[in-house]
């Protein structure tokens, strides 16, 4: 091969004079050369015999600064050609050091540069030649990036043992930068390190995220500035207690300590849809940040979200175990949002209390044995574990956990014990006093139809009154809606109002008000709200309902007696129109 080369002057004169005179080289392949040089008589070979000649005749300094010159090109390729980054793990001998290419393959590469060793520190980026064999220089300093795991303990004082989001744990090196936090105490429990799997390097404490954004479950949607006493026609009796246990752990947490209460409480709504449930959260959240706002001395504004949401699609996900991590995650993110201090304009800290909400709950809590394939079920444990009132993340956090349901039967009793330190039923509006303070406060800013010259004040009156005496009046076939036959032959009626929610208030009043909105845009003479547009949008409200019930589902619409259990249901017959008598009810 050496002789087609150099027959073809491929290769260069004085690389054929060192590989002449270098003893590495077999002799019979020196012999070899030398026999072609002799055949080939051109100017390249009789070039090559002089400067072998003079080689032999002088002290040999031009071959050695040949030699030395062939040495920089070497060197200069190498630094000049294509590199591969490594972590530096540790020296080997004087020269050689241990580094472990980003595929993982460990190599044992000769150090070009003797000073790089005084440098180097344990997880360094160096750079090494394609092949592996020379450390060229040390690397750039840049962000590392890689994948976050957690840590579950240090072995020795070079390796930590780490666990991925899919459960899989591994023994990785540890480098300088991330022993030096360890030594100080700056590796947290909860921290989570920057590692390379492939590598098998720990390189860093991975950044966590800034502010609130790191919060998965915390609900920073504006604050619905609900009054209980003002926007909750019949406030429940929750609010109440709530209210007392929020300005006593605020301001005199040591007299709550001296009888041996609490500080975190647990509260269950439970009652059918559209019976305020929803609302009175509102109400609660907007009463801690105003007791808030009045021990500490700050604008509701300026207080930030106390609010941890537990929401079925941020739960559930299509990977195994990810579900139960995220659940562990909602009750974490509940215990560092209380633990986060709060600064107050004086100076002074705050540890401010905190509500976790968890609505429609019977979806995580359900019956364990009614999930085919288990997943609730883990779901739940995760749940108990978490809600157990004795562990000690609770005995130092003053949190409130609300959780509701409008299906308590579908609850696991064990859950139910968990979650329910007060249970709270919510019914609907059969009291014709929560009825008309509910309506009140819904029609209070209405216009009214003034057709005999009264004020608005008095007409809202005169409708509150003729439309509450219309739902409950006692006189009579016109307001019975259904009769249920139960198992044990007994037989209930129902009445329009047993159907009277907040929610169906709500919407009675819009659909009487978008008529009343039309006919003010068609030009009518004296436009607004009037009884018989009230009295039209509750009929049909809740015919809509009684059109919609059956047997398994009427008890999510009506109020019944524990333990019945619906056999036969029937629709009393009413005319399709109002008649004009009922409508003008004296």
């Amino acid at each position: 091969m050496i002789e087609e080369q150099f027959m073809q002057n491929k290769v260069k004169a004085p690389n054929v004079l060192l590989m002449l005179l270098d003893p590495k080289y077999p002799l019979e392949h020196r012999i070899a050369i030398l026999r072609q040089l002799c055949l080939s008589g051109t100017k390249e070979s009789k070039k090559i015999f002089e400067e072998l000649l003079e080689a032999a005749s002088s002290d040999n300094k031009k071959l050695y600064k040949k030699k030395i010159e062939e040495l920089n090109r070497l060197i200069s390729e190498l630094k000049n050609g294509p590199l591969l980054p490594a972590a530096f793990l540790e020296k080997v001998a004087e020269d050689r050091v241990y580094v472990r290419l980003q595929d993982g393959t460990p190599v044992y590469p000769l150090l070009l540069d003797k000073k790089l060793c005084a440098i180097l520190q344990r997880g360094d980026e160096v750079l090494v030649d394609r092949e592996g064999k020379y450390v060229v220089r040390k690397g750039f300093k840049l962000q590392r990036t890689g994948q976050k795991v957690k840590w579950i303990s240090r072995q020795g004082k070079g390796q930590v043992e780490v666990k991925f989001d899919n459960g899989d744990e591994h023994l990785f090196d540890i480098t300088k930068t991330l022993f030096d936090k360890f030594e100080k105490d700056e590796v947290k429990p909860e921290s989570r390190l920057l590692v390379s799997l492939r590598q098998k390097i720990a390189y860093d404490v991975a950044p966590g995220k800034k502010g609130k954004t790191r919060f998965k479950f915390l609900d920073q949607a504006p604050v619905s500035r609900v009054v209980a006493d003002s926007d909750i026609g019949d406030p429940p009796e929750y609010l109440e207690y709530l209210r007392d246990f929020i300005q006593a752990e605020l301001s005199d947490p040591e007299v709550r300590r001296l009888y041996n209460l609490p500080k975190t409480v647990t509260l269950f709504l439970t009652g059918r849809s559209g019976t305020g449930k929803t609302l009175s959260i509102e109400a609660a959240i907007f009463m801690l940040l105003t007791i808030i706002s009045e021990v500490i001395g700050i604008p509701i504004d300026q207080i930030p979200s106390r609010v941890e949401r537990l929401r079925i699609s941020q739960v559930l996900s299509m990977w195994l175990g990810e579900s139960d991590k995220l659940l562990d995650q909602f009750f974490n993110e509940v215990d560092q949002l209380y633990d986060e201090p709060f600064v107050a304009p004086d100076g002074k800290e705050y540890h401010l209390p905190v509500i976790a909400i968890g609505e429609e709950i019977e979806s995580l809590g359900r019956i364990r044995g009614m999930d085919h394939d288990g997943i609730f079920d883990r779901l739940q444990t995760t749940l108990l574990q978490r809600l157990d009132m004795t562990r000690p993340e609770y005995k130092d956090r003053t949190v409130i956990f609300l959780f509701t349901s409008n299906v308590p039967d579908l609850i696991d009793s064990a859950f139910l014990r968990r979650i329910g330190g007060r249970i709270y039923r919510f019914e609907g509006l059969t009291n014709r006093y929560a009825f008309r303070s509910v309506l009140e406060k819904h029609i209070n800013n209405l216009p009214f139809a003034n057709i005999n010259g009264e004020s608005q004040h008095a007409i809202r009156d005169d409708i509150l009154r003729k439309l509450t005496s219309w739902l409950f009046s006692q006189n009579g076939d016109g307001q019975r809606m259904i009769e249920l036959n139960c198992a044990g032959s007994e037989t209930i009626i129902k009445e329009r109002k047993d159907f009277l929610t907040g929610a169906l208030v709500q919407r009675s009043v819009q659909q009487a008000s978008n008529e009343a909105c039309r006919i003010h845009r068609l030009g009518f003479v004296n436009p607004g709200l009037t009884l018989e547009m009230l009295i039209k949008a509750f009929d049909d409200q809740i015919r809509s309902i009684v059109d919609n019930l059956s047997v398994r589902n009427v008890t999510q619409y009506v109020d019944l007696p524990d333990g019945v259990r619906v056999t036969n249901l029937r629709r009393f017959e009413h005319p399709s129109e109002l008649p004009i008598e009922v409508m003008r009810i004296s």
